[in-house]
């Protein structure tokens, strides 16, 4: 598929009226008000990264994607969006995972999402490895403190926690995560990471299809949700 096949598919689906996944970012904002470093992982085109922008103005956000055809255009798109909001928007290419250096990303050259591993699709689609560089969260963000992570990366929730235990032991940081379906053939299954969250003191909680892991100890949040968020969080 040409690439611009797929950012015609792929706009389609993130910034129309009727976008993917409407609903929950149209009550992500509430959660949003007191961030000031937004982390985008599995970024796309930039779906969060947009609405992260116009809520935080003037904070920073860093926007990350492994697949190359994705990342052009979220380069693009983060130069508009800044510009508009204020907002610093840091786009990274990389992938994030346990280890920093370079890992093997498995990309489809399509609208369908890549990942560190190839996973059960709908549609047929060919699998191209690629090696592209590797990030952990605990040192892209050695001197500075995410208020929110929001991730969907295919099935690597868990090599992406495995380097954020700094991170994780601060217990400063809320979680939003897409956790597919399928296991993991290195990290696990879906069911280790909310027993791995537990252990650094996160709580799980829907949120509009998605799961956040909540800090038991985090005050602002716990404020934010008695005073009428919790009713979003289903």
């Amino acid at each position: 598929m040409k690439k611009e096949e797929v950012y015609e598919i792929l706009n389609q689906a993130y910034f129309s009226e009727d976008c993917h996944e409407k609903e929950l970012l149209e009550n992500l904002p509430r959660l949003l008000r007191r961030t000031r470093l937004f982390v985008d992982v599995g970024a796309s085109l930039g779906q969060y990264t947009k609405l992260a922008s116009h809520c935080m103005r003037e904070g920073r956000i860093v926007a990350i994607e492994a697949d190359p055809i994705r990342y052009e255009e979220l380069v693009r798109n983060a130069g508009i969006w800044s510009r508009e909001t204020g907002a610093v928007i840091e786009p990274l290419f990389a992938a994030v995972g346990s280890e920093a250096g370079e890992t093997t990303f498995y990309t489809t050259n399509s609208n369908v999402s890549g990942g560190l591993f190839p996973h059960a699709v709908k549609t047929q689609v060919e699998w191209s490895e690629i090696r592209v560089p590797s990030v952990t969260l605990d040192r892209l963000f050695s001197d500075a403190m995410p208020d929110f992570v929001k991730a969907d990366i295919e099935g690597a929730e868990m090599r992406m926690l495995k380097g954020a235990k700094r991170i994780l032991e601060r217990g400063l940081t809320v979680f939003l995560m897409e956790i597919h379906p399928w296991a993991d053939p290195v990290a696990g299954t879906r069911e280790d990471i909310t027993e791995f969250m537990r252990g650094y003191g996160y709580r799980r909680v829907a949120f509009f299809k998605h799961v956040l892991f909540l800090p038991f100890g985090m005050v602002y949040l716990r404020e934010k949700l008695t005073a009428g968020a919790r009713k979003y969080l289903r």
